[in-house]
């Protein structure tokens, strides 16, 4: 059960939300300013969500470049690899008297 707000209490709450209010509309204030004391949260976490999505899209751009690097690299390091392979072939030719095609 809730306490019933004192005649002090009742005198601050309405002196920090409306000091213009006759201090009887402080009960029927209560609960709208519990409900902005809720409502301020929510929109803390809120803030707090976009931040990480805005921290996640960053990090989703980076590991995009990253990736891109690293494939741009894997062809690189495929070319490479198959020029080496034709080497390897051919030096397998000259050394066992076949051509390269037959390897």
């Amino acid at each position: 059960k809730r306490k019933r707000p004192t005649a002090l209490t009742q005198r601050r709450l309405s002196q920090e939300l409306c000091p213009d209010w006759p201090i009887s509309l402080v009960p029927q204030l209560r609960p709208t300013a519990e409900f902005l004391e809720r409502l301020s949260c929510v929109e803390g976490a809120i803030a707090e969500v976009q931040a990480r999505l805005q921290e996640n899209e960053a990090l989703d751009e980076r590991t995009r470049q990253t990736l891109e690097h690293v494939a741009h690299e894997l062809h690189g390091s495929g070319e490479r690899f198959d020029a080496l392979a034709k080497q390897i072939q051919s030096s397998m030719a000259v050394a066992f008297g076949r051509s390269p095609s037959a390897c």
